[in-house]
């Protein structure tokens, strides 16, 4: 049957089958972007069959019904976005995140995005609207609420990082099977299987402190050397082996790019969630992941086939005690192998420049962390000893402040609301589905949690109430705290604006005057201390990445002096606010200069 229409009714037509589209998809949301695609191709299509064309009709004309149609569409999209029918329309945020996952695609791209959330809370409040469909808190009431053993599930945001051709790894999984698999991660992350790692850790960070003292006097970019030892350690512990950076000096087979490649463009993807798992099969962006997995299951099977010479994190993860009462999937190791390659690289890299730029931009931290070395280890003493590690107070301090202002994972993914229910959350309700970040970097930054919360004070965990988890005991006098500074210029304005806005970074700082404090006063409550995330599916190695640091640490600074390659240039400053948030944070340079620890310093040790 056909229906005779004029040329302005069949526009109309289009017009009404826009919004119509919409409507539907709201209701019927299509997982697959492929069958959306035939959706928007097919009503139009069906349309124009159905109509009698006019005498005046043209093969222009069907084109201008297909442009009204896509525009009408995306229209009605935008117009309910910003509605007062949106259920999340009452909370506050820049139109263009209202709008478009655009804005976040690109701040993640550009690995700017923990800055841009921050400059959004510091201008919009607590809970601010980031996207169409999702929020984010930076409440301490919200990190139990949302992370907790009662809170939400991970949500569509990992579907990105989840390889389509192969099995679901641990930061994917959800519910009863991530309890199981994360069984098998806490008995090789757990306290007693720590101890057979330390002579994995005592062979690679002797083998990075070698070939850093052959470089002695020169220029060196401590960023990589950290990254090398971390991707050696991590194939050590994952496959028996497979990597040898430090020993090449170099990442020649660029196992570095393809991770970063990977982790960069998982964080983008990861923003249009519906389309991931496609766009994961298009050759160009797939590469990297293929080249990952196909080394991936080399090097597990060569370990596979060595068997058990040693308590890995492979002989836990394959359960190869018999704890289980089914041994794991082989397809299942390899893809928590793989992911501690990833999530143990990056992160502990990151961790130990990170630490080691506050210590060298603060030559009093670094002189007293240097002192509480030598005095714990004697010229006698293995630096690497972990029976020590409760006595390198200071060192500890020092650490968790710097986890503080530069968390590993800076901003993290969201957890999902129930598609069958609402929550309140913090005294909010939020709909079905909503997508909901707390994010770590401007959480740990919030004055209401700690005070001077830009500036770098170790001695903010010193002494704190024993209560807390958190607590450093130390009987030495507390120092001044030392700042990073207070910015000299706001955050570009993020309120009604028409173009992406870009934050000012939060350089040059201001001198600092340093002045009395307590401990009470300094940190106000530590459930807004989550470097680590929190709750059941919290960052499973954060044992051993603390092990590593309390390990290497100490044995670079008996051995060296260390300061900056530009003592005075203004970098020294910015180089924190470069830092890149790729979901985890990446590497940049950080070009020390390494002098062998004076002979007369060194005999001055205690015997």
């Amino acid at each position: 049957m056909l229906f005779n229409l004029s040329n302005a009714e069949i526009y109309g037509l289009a017009g009404f089958l826009g919004p119509a589209t919409h409507c539907t998809f709201r209701v019927y949301e299509p997982g697959d972007p492929v069958v959306a695609l035939k959706i928007l191709i097919l009503a139009p299509t069906v349309a124009l069959v159905l109509v009698r064309h006019p005498a005046s009709w043209t093969f222009i004309l069907p084109l201008r019904f297909l442009f009204t149609y896509g525009l009408c569409t995306i229209l009605s999209v935008l117009a309910y976005r910003l509605s007062p029918f949106h259920p999340l329309t009452s909370y506050p945020g820049p139109i263009l995140f209202k709008l478009s996952k655009i804005p976040g695609m690109w701040y993640s791209w550009t690995g700017k995005q923990h800055h841009v959330l921050k400059a959004m809370h510091d201008q919009y409040g607590t809970v601010v609207r980031t996207g169409p469909n999702e929020v984010s808190i930076i409440e301490e009431e919200a990190v139990p609420l949302v992370f907790g053993a009662s809170g939400l599930q991970k949500g569509q945001y990992y579907l990105a990082r989840k390889d389509p051709n192969a099995p679901g790894n641990l930061i994917v999984l959800t519910g009863e099977s991530h309890a199981n698999r994360r069984r098998l991660w806490n008995r090789g992350m757990g306290s007693e299987a720590m101890k057979d790692y330390d002579l994995i850790i005592h062979r690679r960070a002797e083998q990075l402190v070698d070939k850093l003292e052959g470089l002695t006097g020169r220029v060196v970019d401590l960023a990589a050397w950290f990254g090398y030892y971390a991707f050696d350690f991590m194939g050590d512990m994952c496959f028996g082996g497979g990597y040898e950076m430090l020993h090449d000096a170099a990442d020649t087979s660029d196992h570095w790019g393809v991770l970063e490649r990977f982790i960069t463009t998982a964080g983008v993807i990861s923003h249009v969630p519906w389309a991931s798992q496609t766009i994961q099969k298009i050759p160009f962006l797939k590469k990297d992941l293929v080249k990952m997995r196909s080394y991936a299951v080399q090097v597990a099977s060569k370990r596979y086939a060595d068997g058990s010479r040693t308590k890995d994190l492979w002989y836990h993860l394959s359960d190869e005690a018999g704890h289980e009462k089914a041994k794991p999937a082989f397809r299942d190791v390899i893809a928590d192998g793989a992911l501690a390659i990833v999530a143990g690289t990056d992160t502990t890299a990151s961790a130990l420049t990170t630490l080691m730029y506050f210590l060298c931009r603060y030559p009093e931290c670094y002189r007293k962390v240097q002192e509480e070395v030598d005095m714990v280890f004697p010229r006698s003493a293995d630096t690497m000893d972990a029976t020590k590690h409760s006595e390198l107070v200071y060192l500890q301090a020092c650490l968790q402040e710097s986890l503080r202002l530069c968390p590993p994972v800076p901003t993290g993914g969201p957890r999902q609301v129930p598609s069958d229910e609402g929550r309140i959350i913090c005294g909010r309700y939020f709909p079905p589905g909503t997508q909901i970040y707390v994010p770590a970097y401007p959480l740990q930054r919030d004055p209401r949690y700690f005070d001077q919360p830009n500036d770098f004070i170790p001695e903010r965990w010193i002494g704190y109430p024993t209560s807390s988890s958190l607590a450093i005991s130390w009987n030495h006098s507390a120092a001044a705290p030392l700042t990073l500074g207070t910015p000299t210029a706001s955050p570009t304005s993020l309120i009604g604006t028409t173009s992406i806005p870009v934050p000012r970074p939060s350089s040059p700082y201001t001198a600092y005057t340093p002045s009395p404090f307590t401990n009470a006063r300094i940190i106000k409550d530590p459930l807004a201390y989550i470097p680590f995330s929190y709750g059941p599916a919290n960052c499973v190695g954060k044992m051993l990445a603390k092990r590593e640091i309390l390990m290497v640490i100490p044995t670079l600074m008996r051995r060296f002096e260390l300061e900056f390659a530009d003592k005075d240039g203004a970098w020294r400053d910015q180089w924190v606010n470069d830092l890149p948030d790729h979901f985890i944070t990446t590497k940049i340079p950080l070009l020390m200069r390494l002098v062998l620890r004076d002979g007369k310093r060194e005999a001055s040790l205690p015997p």
